[in-house]
């Protein structure tokens, strides 16, 4: 017999090769095939050796090779080489595929997604290669964690089910525990640490209400999980956003909008116990991990499933089973007490103490409880309306409007328009027209007036501007809202109990139950103008105080200014009555008084006695007048011009002999007087006859005025001691008595608006736009309240100041402009007119004296020229080619020294322009002080605030600049 001599490793290699594959090496042999039905695990060896010596011999990467048939495919028993592999002794070990082959060639050799289509392949019996690759002892493991993120989560297919700059969520399946799960992949570790850290309480436990983090027990699957920083939750069935927009609840379901806000409310109390506040509370940050309670379909007797009658009778889905079990998620915001709050978080829902940090860059507030009742306020807002409460990105529930930003940076309370959007359903039959609009009676929430307007009190409560006006976590818990939750004396089911946690919930529930908070909350808030008073807490932004005879339309614009800036205002003009109680209810919901000063208002009682509310309010309040207190003064002659001093009814307290009725025909023959003297100026050319006549009607106005004073003194201390006016507690009651008692009731008011006028600011009133809008800005601003960023060129073009030599008002305006362009040079030339600044204008532009004059100064004198002054040659060009804006300074428009300007400088400055003020920043009180001095007494202070005129005035120059010459853009 002869002897076989053995093979060497290459012709071994070979023959495996020849066993296993066909001369082209892209198909398996029927050996092949065969030997991976009834011996795969020396397939598996087969196989590992032609990879490690003869890699090029198959395509061992492309997974349709594994794929491949023993017969046509046509042929019912066709079977997959892989298949069969998987299927090959799969109850036993020994003679079964290895996974060691699983992992070398699938996991080593193939692309995930091949890989991930080879085990999603199905036999001709509908077995896929993972279900057989489960089913076999030896590859089971491996299947499970084939595919899957850190080897244990099988992420379901799409996109993320949420997706943020700061994280993006996906639904999988643990493979170890076939539990669905949340992963929350998070980008920035800090708020991934902070995300743990507010889940766990100072005795290691997780955090009642809060959804907890899974596969965290050891510390090898910690390690991996904070590499990847993944979290990892429970599945919730639906987040509330997802709730709300398709489970038709809100704005109508009040039951279950009772039990969501208390569970809610329950987790935050969690949060705050262990000093943390959430930070970021809105209706994506809350879901249900109950199963849906969606009652469609209920059992029939025949062993199937039909629709519940229940469902087809309730379309809002009231009165069916709806025990659900809620809780917070999105941890990622949460902070400590007293540390600063996170930058991350959504503006649609954040308190106005944040929303400046975030819009306007002030300094970012520390931690407060209160910053979650704020967000708690508008989460129950939404549920309880309908509607969100301003308009957000529903991308990640940031504000859209600036508007809408700038009203939340100023907010105050909830007013009623939104608040009318929580609202009763009426009773069937009983359509609502609502805004044009017929209501249906699915419209509303069900329930009684109390349940309303309880409701709508424990909103306004969370939705206070000052966060140490909102109701507390303890309050808030025992609201009236929550009587209904609160006096149940079933049991919660067993789960939701167990869930919320065995600590304290169920003693929560019912042992809060206490009659005290029928004492703490009394049934006032069925009553809403009553909770209105009793909580004397702000709802507008000012009181605006005024004489409406002088000072109407004025206060019309100035709350048409402050709306455009979302501020509000108290106006009597749109109070239901006017009576002084009305008048006190509007100072005591105001955050700031603002008095229009005219000529006659602080002679007006009603007028004092608003002001005196404003000065005894905040006095008691503990806060500063200065703050809280504003003046705008009237400073345009042409109208009730409001002079200090001169103006106020305590100047005239020397009101001398004789009765009203002799100073009435005192001041009327001082009037006639004055009317003469004006007259006689009218008369005559001379200019010195004029002067002197109108001097004298000057003084003669005056003392007519001193008369009609006193005479309005006289009757406003009558007024003010009336009984209407008395503001002393227990008054005698002798009437008699009472007179002498309050005669002097008046010096009360005095004081009051004395002491008010000593310390508080008083800002010029402007009529311009640009000066009304920069006065806005200046009132909001010393008011701590935001207004919308004022209008700033983008670019300036050259600009030139031209005007009399020694004038300070060109030297301001120079160094405010930073003009330092010569004439030739600058675009724009800017011209002060002042008294006597014909010459050095015309010198400035190179345009001569006219012939015949003697120099400038006969051109300053002469009345007598049409057009003084002719152009030099090449000049005209100069004058032509040049813009022109003029800002004025005590100038007389209807004075002579304008028709000695150059015929076409006047058309320039006079006839083409709007020419702007300059507005002195000291006032003049020297008359008023004489007037003082005269009766022995000193000047009181006056606080007037003029700075951000100059300020307007030098923005609008640069506009209007920009605007003349628009292509320095380009």
């Amino acid at each position: 017999m002869p002897i076989l001599k053995p093979l060497s490793c290459s012709e071994r290699v070979e023959a495996i090769g020849r066993y296993l594959l066909d001369a082209s090496g892209s198909s398996w042999t029927p050996a092949a095939h065969q030997l991976a039905s009834e011996q795969a695990h020396i397939f598996a060896a087969f196989v590992s050796i032609l990879a490690e010596h003869a890699p090029t011999a198959a395509s061992f990467t492309d997974y349709r090779l594994w794929l491949q048939s023993d017969r046509d495919e046509g042929d019912e028993d066709a079977f997959q080489i892989f298949h069969a592999l998987l299927d090959c002794r799969a109850a036993g070990r020994t003679y079964a595929l290895p996974e060691r082959f699983c992992q070398e060639f699938i996991n080593g050799k193939l692309r995930l997604e091949d890989g991930l289509r080879l085990m999603a392949a199905e036999d001709k019996s509908g077995r896929s290669a993972r279900s057989l690759a489960l089913a076999n002892k030896n590859t089971k493991n491996w299947a499970k964690t084939y595919g899957t993120y850190l080897n244990r989560y099988n992420i379901a297919e799409g996109p993320p089910v949420h997706e943020s700059k700061t994280c993006a969520v996906h639904l999988a399946t643990d493979v170890r525990s076939n539990k669905l799960v949340a992963l929350k992949i998070m980008r920035e570790k800090e708020q991934y640490d902070r995300e743990i850290k507010a889940r766990t309480v100072n005795d290691g436990k997780s955090l009642l209400g809060c959804l907890e983090l899974l596969d965290r027990k050891t510390e090898a699957d910690r390690r991996l999980l904070d590499k990847q920083k993944c979290l990892v939750m429970p599945r919730g069935s639906r987040s509330l956003f997802e709730a709300i927009n398709t489970e038709r609840f809100a704005g109508r379901d009040l039951n279950k909008v009772r039990e969501i806000s208390y569970q809610l409310a329950l987790a935050l109390q969690g949060l705050h116990e262990s000093k943390r506040i959430h930070g970021d509370i809105k209706p994506r940050n809350a879901v249900r991990t109950s199963k849906s309670s969606a009652n469609t379909f209920i059992d029939n007797d025949e062993g199937g499933q039909m629709v519940s009658k229940r469902w087809r009778e309730s379309p809002t889905g009231e009165g069916l089973n709806r025990q659900e079990e809620w809780k917070l998620i999105d941890l990622d915001a949460s902070v400590e007490f007293e540390t600063e709050v996170s930058e991350k978080a959504s503006t649609g829902y954040v308190a106005p103490e944040v929303a400046r940090s975030i819009f306007d860059g002030a300094k970012k507030p520390k931690g407060h409880a209160s910053q979650d009742i704020w967000g708690f306020g508008a989460l129950l807002y939404q549920l309880l309306s309908g509607t969100k409460l301003f308009m957000v990105d529903e991308s990640d529930d940031n504000l859209v409007h600036n508007g809408d930003k700038l009203e939340l940076m100023n907010w105050l309370a909830l007013d009623e328009e939104r608040m009318g959007r929580i609202k009763l359903r009426p009773e069937s039959g009983e359509p609502v027209n609502e805004n044009g609009r017929v209501g249906t009676v699915e419209d509303g929430l069900r329930g009684s007036e109390d349940d309303i307007e309880a409701a709508r009190d424990l909103v306004r409560l969370c939705l206070r501007g000052k966060p140490d006006e909102r109701i507390s976590l303890d309050d808030l818990l025992h609201h009236p809202f929550f009587d209904e939750i609160l006096a149940s004396e079933s049991e919660p089911s067993s789960q939701i109990e167990e869930n919320l946690g065995s600590r304290e919930s169920g003693n929560r529930r019912r042992s809060s139950r206490r009659s005290s908070h029928k004492e703490k909350y009394p049934k006032w808030y069925h009553e809403p103008a009553l909770s209105n008073e009793l909580t004397a807490l702000p709802t507008y932004h000012f009181f605006l105080s005024h004489m409406q005879q002088q000072a109407a339309g004025i206060v019309k614009d100035l709350a048409a200014g402050l709306e455009r800036n979302q501020m509000t205002a108290w106006v009597d003009m749109r109070a239901a009555e006017i009576t002084l109680e009305t008048m006190q209810r509007g100072v005591l919901a105001s955050q700031c008084f603002v008095m229009v000063l005219t000529t006659d208002v602080l002679f007006r009682p009603f007028c004092l006695a608003e002001l005196k509310f404003a000065v005894d309010h905040f006095r008691d309040m503990g806060r500063p007048l200065d703050k809280h207190i504003f003046f705008f003064a009237e400073e345009d002659g042409r109208f009730s011009q409001w002079q200090a001093i001169e103006d106020e009814p305590w100047t005239w307290d020397d009101t001398g002999n004789g009765d009203v009725k002799t100073l009435q025909v005192q001041a009327k023959a001082e009037t006639d007087k004055a009317a003469t003297l004006q007259d006689l100026a009218n008369e005559t050319d001379d200019e010195n006859i004029v002067k002197i006549y109108q001097d004298e009607a000057v003084k003669v106005r005056q003392k007519a005025k001193e008369y009609r004073c006193r005479i309005a003194r006289r009757n406003l201390e009558k007024d003010l001691s009336g009984h209407l006016f008395r503001t002393s507690v227990g008054g005698a009651d002798e009437h008699e008595e009472s007179e002498v008692k309050y005669a002097d009731n008046y010096k009360k008011y005095f004081e009051a608006a004395q002491e008010a006028l000593k310390v508080c600011r008083i800002i010029p009133y402007r009529r311009r736009h640009f000066e009304e809008e920069a006065m806005i800005r200046k009132l909001a601003t010393l008011a701590g309240f935001h207004t919308r960023e004022p209008e700033e060129p983008r670019r300036v073009p050259s600009m030139c100041v031209i005007g009399k030599e020694d004038s300070s008002v060109v030297a301001e305006l120079k160094r405010q402009l930073g003009s330092d362009s010569s004439i030739e040079e600058a675009r724009v030339i800017i011209v002060v007119l002042e008294p006597g600044c014909c010459s050095a204008v015309h010198a400035a532009l190179g345009i001569q004296p006219a012939s015949g004059d003697e120099g400038a100064n006969l051109l300053e004198e002469s009345a007598d020229h049409e057009a003084s002054g002719t152009i030099a040659d090449g000049d005209n060009q100069l004058l032509e080619g040049k813009h022109f804006l003029a800002v004025e300074n005590d100038w007389n428009f209807r004075g002579k020294e304008k028709e000695r300007f150059h015929e076409d400088l006047q058309k320039k400055i006079f006839d083409h322009l709007e020419v702007l003020s300059w507005r002195k920043q000291e006032v003049d009180l020297s008359a008023q002080t004489r007037l003082l001095t005269d009766k022995g007494k000193k000047t009181p202070p006056r606080k007037y605030t003029k700075e951000h005129e100059l300020e307007s005035l030098i923005v609008e120059l640069q506009l209007r600049a920009h605007s003349l010459v628009p292509s320095i853009d380009e």
